[in-house]
């Protein structure tokens, strides 16, 4: 199992909702207590000299800008993946850095929410999560656990990197065969064939000599992860 649902506080915490009614008189302690603590990190910032605070800021999620980008955009084959397409209707789209004789692969899932309705997925189709249109030709925002940067990243830096593009709304797991028509507007839900075709594009580029494979991602690709891992560890 990958978890267990709670079906109430008493289940996590017993005996805690018998405590309930003393929280008005704890709230204020607690209000207290808070803004207490926010007044010294502010003071304690402000303290600090500036040069330690420079330092302390470089430590980001994200690899530095200076170094050189080298996830290059892909965008799946037309002719080989027809119907591999994100919500406009535009081919799937990838930023893949491979790396000759790699035994390690990490398939890492684009974040960025759901759609909840057909008018809001037609709406997200006429932007960056719903199309492949406009896709910078290097990716700019990547993450440490795609930086090539060993020292910023010494357990996956020498792996190859697979980043899709998040462009059908759900995950990875929309998978209907005719478009959906809104008004007067077709939308495509087929986030499965987007990660079927780029499987496949891979494959006779090392994926299939992989020894390793990282599935990961974030917000919504970290739901991806999980919603696709049995599915894709079938296929290896």
């Amino acid at each position: 199992k990958i978890c267990r649902c709670v079906a109430n506080r008493e289940d996590l915490f017993p005996g805690s909702t018998k405590n309930m009614s003393t929280m008005p008189k704890i709230l204020p302690l607690l209000v207290t207590a808070a803004t207490v603590t926010l007044l010294v990190a502010v003071v304690y910032r402000q303290s600090q000299p500036q040069e330690l605070v420079r330092r302390k800021n470089k430590l980001k999620l994200y690899a530095p800008t200076t170094a050189t980008p080298k996830l290059k955009l892909e965008l799946l084959d037309e002719l080989k993946f027809p119907d591999a397409v994100c919500l406009d209707g535009t081919p799937g789209a990838v930023h893949a850095e491979i790396i000759d004789g790699a035994t390690g692969w990490i398939i890492y899932f684009e974040g960025g929410g759901w759609c909840v309705s057909e008018e809001d997925c037609l709406r997200r189709s006429k932007g960056y999560v719903g199309s492949s249109n406009n896709l910078d030709p290097v990716d700019k925002h990547r993450s440490t656990i795609l930086s090539a940067d060993c020292s910023l990243n010494p357990n996956f830096c020498k792996f190859s990197k697979v980043k899709l593009h998040y462009c059908d709304g759900n995950s990875f797991i929309s998978d209907v065969d005719e478009p959906v028509t809104v008004g007067n507007e077709k939308i495509f839900f087929r986030g499965r064939k987007i990660l079927d075709a780029v499987i496949e594009t891979f494959i006779p580029r090392g994926l299939n000599k992989a020894e390793e494979i990282l599935l990961t991602g974030c917000s919504a690709g970290g739901l991806a992860t999980i919603l696709n891992a049995d599915y894709l560890s079938d296929r290896f």
